[in-house]
């Protein structure tokens, strides 16, 4: 669910990324407008790289960490694409806990025991690698209304060192490639997009690279169904005989004589996602860095959860990437559109994190005080792990490597909040930290679950939920705004565990 300045479609977030539904619904003015490897991987060897990654014997604590491997640890982080841009706004100052305590608001988040953060960069000319001037016009109701600008690509990397320096070790970040296709874009051939992509690719990684920051995982676009890899130039959905599309566009689409991105077509939007990971390898490797502690999965639209099982997991039909057919029912031919290095790899063995938006249903529970009601919100969660169970469990253990010992297939929810009403009263925090830990105890049997990240816990100005579904409360004074932390911030950090100190 979370907000980027770059807005996509968050009407209703769904997310999910390999094979789930997580449905969310937002308020759809003010949110919509703002969100949005390489071939056969060798993992057999293993080493240190930067802070952020650890390796570790496939030993089990079964009290705070479940049924997982000691190594494996949880993840209890948060989304803070944002909070960069909120230092910088005139008047705002963060608080510690007690409210009088000037605190810098990543130190908050260490010191609440967060372990793992998510950041996300997205196309030029929208982010930018080096740092811009700070817009302050109209600043609060950009704000507000979830339009206020991230800044750079350089102000992403200062975001992650400062987080990794709190405390903050595991980092997760998404590559974003938009909502709409470049216009210089949109007469290329497929190879060309393939080089389009590849390049636009390393331009968003490289500077974390330069700054010797590694990221655990990279997953591609943000909650994304809908963005340029999946919708055409002219704003139709490839693969659809609509907006004015002949049959022969259609098939031409289909069979890949078309650059094309949509879901209908399966091995050429495969065919980008595999040359995404080939392009952070490549940069990963030239910078000295180590590429078998990176993994690599999707962020995307809950609905699309039985062609995502069929294409990415195999479950049905395992040459399902190359046998294509189009509205005629002749079976395409990739051979010479689609390089063999894309065509042959299978993006199933390079897709290991499912991750997906985990927002309650509803998100503001019936009845606080009720715990039926309570637990009624996760009922999409628990569907979800019985999807992925099966996604999990069908590809097994790493048996040796940095990951030994632990799934192939490991789920993150990579977005989470939940509002108990406006005013953070002690009662609704009360009652909204006991949902927390119900939702912890909801995750902790299932080994292959990695964690949750947080939405934006410092976004509490806002009109989304009315600002009431992070993780502070907020205050006017003359002229200027105050943020506190509320204590189920501590509630949601005292559930991480972190081996890899």
């Amino acid at each position: 669910m979370r907000v980027s300045s770059f807005p996509p479609s968050f009407a209703n977030v769904i997310t999910f990324i390999c094979c789930l539904d997580i449905a969310v619904a937002l308020s759809t003015d003010s949110r919509a407008a703002y969100h949005q490897s390489h071939g056969s991987r060798d993992r057999s060897t293993s080493g240190s790289v930067s802070a952020s990654n650890s390796t570790g014997s496939a030993s089990t604590d079964n009290t705070d960490n479940g049924p997982r491997p000691a190594s494996q640890g949880f993840w209890a982080g948060a989304g803070i694409d944002t909070v960069a841009r909120h230092l910088e706004i005139v008047g705002r100052t963060f608080y510690d806990y007690d409210g009088k305590t000037v605190k810098d608001p990543y130190v908050t988040l260490g010191e609440s025991k967060f372990n793992s953060f998510r950041l996300e960069t997205y196309r030029a000319p929208r982010m930018s690698v080096e740092e811009q001037p700070v817009n302050h016009t109209n600043e609060g109701y950009r704000e507000a209304s979830f339009q206020l600008d991230w800044g750079s690509i350089a102000t992403q990397v200062k975001a992650a060192r400062k987080s990794i320096d709190a405390g903050m070790k595991k980092f997760q970040l998404i590559i974003n490639m938009g909502p709409e296709m470049p216009p210089e874009w949109a007469s290329y051939s497929y190879a060309q997009m393939i080089d389009a992509i590849k390049k636009e690719t390393k331009r968003q990684l490289q500077p974390f690279l330069d700054a010797k920051i590694l990221p655990d995982m990279i997953l591609f676009e943000n909650e994304g169904s809908w963005g340029m890899l999946y919708i055409d130039a002219d704003g139709h959905n490839r693969g659809n005989q609509n907006n004015g599309s002949s049959v022969n566009q259609v098939n031409e689409e289909l069979c890949g004589r078309r650059p094309t991105g949509t879901m209908a077509s399966y091995p050429q939007l495969a065919g980008y996602y595999k040359a995404e990971m080939q392009a952070c390898a490549e940069a990963i490797t030239a910078a000295g860095l180590d590429i078998t502690k990176v993994r690599y999965g999707l962020h995307s639209h809950g609905q699309y959860v039985d062609w995502k099982q069929a294409v990415i997991y195999s479950t049905d039909d395992p040459n399902v990437e190359k046998s294509n057919k189009d509205t005629n029912g002749n079976v395409c031919d990739f051979k010479g559109i689609i390089p063999d290095d894309l065509l042959n790899a299978s993006a199933a063995d390079k897709l290991d994190i499912m991750g997906f938006s985990a927002y309650p249903d509803p998100m503001t529970p019936t009845d606080i005080h009720s715990d039926a009601s309570l637990l009624a919100t996760f009922a999409r969660l628990n569907t979800t792990i019985g999807l992925m169970t099966k996604v999990a469990e069908r590809y097994g253990r790493w048996e040796d490597g940095p990951f030994k010992g632990q799934y192939k297939k490991q789920a993150l929810g990579v977005e989470y909040a939940m509002n108990f009403g406006s005013g953070e009263t002690d009662d609704q925090i009360k009652q909204k930290s006991r949902h927390t830990q119900m939702m912890w105890d909801i995750l902790k049997p299932h080994e292959f679950f990695l964690g949750m990240l947080y939405w934006e816990p410092w976004y509490c100005i806002g009109y989304w939920e009315g600002g009431d579904a992070a993780l502070c409360s907020k205050t006017f004074v003359n002229g200027g705004s105050q943020v506190t932390p509320v204590d189920t911030m501590r509630v949601w950090g005292a559930r991480a565990r972190s081996p890899w100190n």
